[in-house]
């Protein structure tokens, strides 16, 4: 058995437990009473015992992170009337149940314990690759309903396996490629990458696995079903997923897309939760609203914005020796004489101070976010991809002086922290940045 199934492993007797106290729920009377307080155990519990037992790099490998309630309290509706059942519901990523439980505190309750999950296994569809969490998952549900107030009578079964049967290992994304689903979509999908799908018209080569879960809803989810996600901030504001917001703005009736922040406290992604409802193959004529869009003259009007060309460690050093700046080299801010640069070979493209460049590098909220250090000299320079390229079209260092001060306000830091709250700027944002009066 391999370090990894080792590992995973670990998690089962946590699972094991909560299996056996939703199983003492399944067979007992009125007077049953849980042993730990459910509260802990439906709200934070779970991923408290994911993050003690399975390493990090196991839990990044298979996206395995269960959302908190904080989170999940933004991104669903807070009363039955939101919730609106009207067809099935779906998890296609379940994990540990987490979104599920948020919406089945709003479903109907009976008295009793059979009935309730007779009508929740009607109505609860999950999928997930990782038996335990799916194992977890309709533990947990179970015990939501003894906790709302359901009880067993004598004749239900205690094993866990004959309720909510739609919950059950799989690959969701094999159940989102039927294309029958109609009715509610609740996601939380992988964060991890795998290779786009052959023959997508959105991607090519590695992409994020929630893009493609995106994708998947988008293009094959019934017209109708109503779709609610958390996803990682890179899909709303990433260069790379362009075609893919297209694709989500032509078929989605989209009602919210909302910044949230960081993951939790122990995640260091931020997430942006999304909204709609699948519409059908016509092109919407609604404009999806990625980011706030600012009125007026913008950086990319006067400045000539692109990436460094060189990649460290796989552009071959050949060629004439030239000044080469890489982020490790130069000062954050202030002024770098080019004569001062290391010197590297290669064949590509020299640019020519006066210039700016930025670090791509960054986080939303970071004091330094964004800060231009002038680039002056002579001659041509090589720039490694870390770095952005900031070349003033009239190639004066007046205007570079003026950008500097510009990133530096606070306008710049906020607006940037709304456009993208990646861990990368990209050319785009930069070009899109508004030229804010002083």
């Amino acid at each position: 058995m391999g370090s990894e199934a080792v590992s995973v492993s670990r998690f089962d007797p946590y699972v094991s437990s909560v299996e056996g106290m939703a199983a003492a729920a399944l067979c007992s009377d009125s007077s049953w009473r849980p042993e730990l307080s459910l509260s802990d155990l439906l709200d934070g519990q779970a991923s408290v015992r994911l993050r003690e037992t399975i390493p990090l790099w196991i839990r990044r490998k298979r996206g395995a992170f269960f959302s908190n309630s904080g989170l999940r309290s933004a991104a669903l509706p807070s009363s039955p009337q939101g919730i609106g059942v009207r067809g099935p519901i779906l998890d296609p990523a379940v994990g540990a149940g987490d979104l599920l439980i948020e919406v089945a505190r709003h479903l109907p309750i009976d008295k009793d314990l059979t009935r309730t999950l007779r009508q929740w296994g009607e109505l609860l569809h999950g999928r997930d690759i990782e038996p335990a969490f799916v194992r977890l998952a309709k533990a947990r549900l179970v015990l939501l309903a003894a906790s709302r107030g359901a009880t067993a009578n004598s004749g239900i079964s205690d094993q866990l396996d004959d309720v909510l049967p739609e919950i059950k290992v799989g690959d969701g994304l094999d159940l989102l490629n039927d294309g029958w689903f109609g009715g509610y979509i609740v996601m939380n999908p992988p964060f991890t990458y795998r290779c786009a799908p052959e023959g997508a018209a959105w991607a090519s080569g590695r992409t994020s696995l929630a893009a493609i879960f995106l994708a998947k809803v988008i293009e094959y989810a019934e017209p109708g079903t109503r779709l609610t996600a958390i996803l990682p901030d890179v899909i709303r504001t990433g260069s790379r997923y362009d075609r893919l917001r297209s694709l989500v703005s032509d078929r989605l009736h989209t009602s919210a897309i909302e910044t949230y922040g960081r993951f939790d406290a122990w995640t260091d992604v931020d997430v942006f939760i999304l909204r709609g409802v699948v519409g059908d193959s016509t092109p919407s004529a609604s404009s999806v609203q990625w980011w706030r869009w600012t009125a007026g003259e913008r950086l990319g009007d006067r400045f000539d914005v692109c990436v460094g060309p060189v990649v460290p460690h796989r552009d071959p050093e050949s060629g004439p020796m030239q000044p080469y700046l890489h982020a490790r080299a130069i000062p954050l801010g202030g002024d770098f004489d080019v004569s001062h640069a290391e010197q590297r070979g290669f064949q590509k493209r020299l640019f020519s101070p006066p210039f700016i460049v930025v670090r791509r590098t960054s986080r939303p909220g970071d004091r330094l976010r964004g800060i231009g250090t002038l680039i002056s000299g002579e001659g041509g320079v090589l720039v490694e991809n870390h770095l952005i390229v900031l070349k003033p079209m009239d190639g004066s260092v007046d205007a570079c002086r003026r950008v500097i001060d510009l990133l530096e306000s606070m306008h710049t830091k906020q607006w940037l922290d709304e456009r993208i709250r990646c861990r990368h700027l990209t050319v785009q944002a930069l070009s899109e940045m508004p030229w804010f009066d002083s």
